[in-house]
């Protein structure tokens, strides 16, 4: 299998990429630094009074300041209308919010055409060590994979993009298009969330956690034309052509299990299991 990915790309010049990043991780290490004020066991440590409310409001501000400095890359690309799919990006590490489910309040949703249902996601570690601070973060596995409930729908696409990292990490956004909209609460929660929020039929707010199953054979829905992919190294994430060839890049040696990273480690999970959590059942 020939292994070629994606070149760092983005809608920021990169000349202003470090700047970015200069500024996310400032607001990262601040916030860091508060929450163990709050948490000091020393009483002269830990804020009162006045200062207790600044600071505490100050802690609130500093993931959406953190989210402000990310750079938007293109995720992926509409295998329908070819519509670009962007968002928001953490390229340096995992010590990022981005990658933390608790602390991605200030994270925007992707931005795509009407076809666009959700994004998962998968990174290579390339063997590096994991960058990653004191909140567990979700990277997915080592290696694209698809959810079989999720390609049975009608119409249902998937596109498979690379990035390479500014660490050396490659990340590997899974993005799910279909013509045909699927029935309310029938999709999944995205690539770092914990949970699937979405409209009933009623046009009321739910929520659920799914835990599809994951294929990692892809032969046969690159066969079927519902799983495509971007040219290799191109940023923009241009659609090759449709062929049954085997996928361009990926880990050639995968674990194929959940990673989660925290304090510069990388831990290892079960895959899911399909035990779907409905509330106030």
């Amino acid at each position: 299998m020939a292994l070629s990915v994606n070149q760092p790309g983005s809608t920021v010049p990169v000349r202003d990429l470090a700047k970015l990043r200069a500024v996310s991780r400032q607001a990262v290490q601040e916030y860091l630094d508060l929450k163990d004020r709050f948490a000091s066991s020393d009483p002269k440590q830990r804020p009162s009074g006045s200062e207790y409310d600044r600071l505490r409001e100050r802690l609130k501000q500093l993931p959406h300041e953190y989210a402000a400095a990310l750079p938007t890359y293109t995720l992926s690309r509409c295998p329908f209308c070819d519509t670009p799919l962007n968002g928001s990006f953490d390229p340096w590490g995992f010590d990022g919010f981005w990658w933390v489910p608790s602390m991605r309040g200030g994270v925007g949703k992707p931005i795509g055409c009407e076809h666009f249902r959700v994004l998962r996601g998968a990174v290579w570690l390339q063997d590096k060590p994991p960058i990653a601070g004191p909140y567990e973060a979700m990277l997915g596995p080592d290696v694209p994979y698809v959810i079989p409930r999720l390609m049975q729908m009608p119409t249902m696409t998937m596109v498979v993009h690379s990035i390479v990292m500014e660490s050396g990490y490659v990340a590997m956004p899974l993005a799910y298009f279909s013509k045909d909209i699927p029935a309310p609460g029938s999709l999944i929660q995205g690539w770092i969330e914990t949970t699937y929020s979405f409209l009933d039929a009623n046009g009321r707010h739910a929520w659920s956690v799914r835990n599809d199953p994951w294929d990692f054979n892809l032969a046969p829905w690159i066969s079927s034309g519902q799983l495509r992919w971007t040219v290799p190294n191109n940023p923009d994430a241009v659609l090759a052509p449709h062929t049954i060839a085997p996928l361009p890049f990926g880990n050639p040696n995968p674990v194929a299990l959940p990673q989660t990273a925290e304090n510069n480690s990388l831990g290892l999970s079960g895959l899911p299991d399909n035990d779907t959590v409905e509330p106030f059942e």
